[in-house]
């Protein structure tokens, strides 16, 4: 009897000894989905912005050597917000190779977000303080991105200065739509309504590539800003 009580109580204590190894492994993998490394944030922050570059290469050159109008640009694509612009009638116009163009659009993936889903570029019309014009400048974005990511994005476009800062700059047509200027969906003229950013925080004034922390509604949390046409 004492024989098999002890063999009882080694199984039982093998059984309680599994548990703890398999919760600690189960600890340690989700600690690795929710934790970063530098190396990783910032191999994701440079593949960002030079997806990004190749856009304004791209657009650059379709202004420039095709004569097209900065409003007849097509930013649709698998990984983008943008609906078709039908003003584009050639594949000179498309900027995505899904739909013809050079670029591949470019997904932040889930590990890299704080939504732990995959994030699709946004396309934009911001003014930003010191960066061409008083016009508005159309930017490349991306919100729901990590801490870690977003102060390797700064790191890599030499705003190092931005790493940790809680708030920066608080967007009021975050919290109002309809003030909202997408570049999307069939353009005959450059959209109207933009927001400005560099008037409340300085340190935003003439960069073109830069990542903030914004606290409105109705999304908190990392935006990745790139300028790929400055007005």
């Amino acid at each position: 009897m004492r024989q098999r009580g002890n063999i009882l109580f080694l199984i039982l204590l093998a059984v309680v000894l599994f548990a703890a190894l398999s919760y600690a492994v189960t600890r340690n993998e989700r600690g690795q989905v929710k934790d970063v490394s530098k190396e990783r944030a910032e191999t994701i922050a440079s593949q960002l912005i030079q997806n990004a570059g190749l856009i304004e290469n791209t657009i650059m050159r379709g202004m420039t050597v095709g004569g097209i109008p900065d409003y007849g640009f097509d930013l649709s694509g698998t990984y983008t917000t943008s609906a078709p612009n039908n003003t584009c009638t050639s594949t000179a116009c498309r900027v995505f190779s899904d739909k013809g163009g050079p670029v591949p659009s470019m997904v932040l993936p889930a590990w890299a977000s704080e939504f732990g889903t995959d994030i699709n570029m946004q396309f934009y019309m911001v003014t930003i303080v010191n960066v061409g014009t008083d016009l508005p400048d159309l930017v490349m974005m991306y919100r729901g991105a990590k801490q870690e990511v977003c102060d390797a994005y700064n790191r890599l476009s030499s705003a190092s200065e931005l790493d940790g800062v809680s708030k920066l700059e608080s967007w009021g047509w975050l919290s109002n739509n309809s003030g909202l200027a997408w570049y999307t969906g069939t353009l005959t003229a450059m959209p109207s309504g933009y927001s400005t950013l560099g008037d409340s925080y300085a340190a935003l004034k003439g960069k073109r590539s830069f990542c903030f922390y914004h606290n409105g509604a109705p999304s908190e949390g990392h935006v990745l800003i790139y300028v790929l046409m400055a007005r």
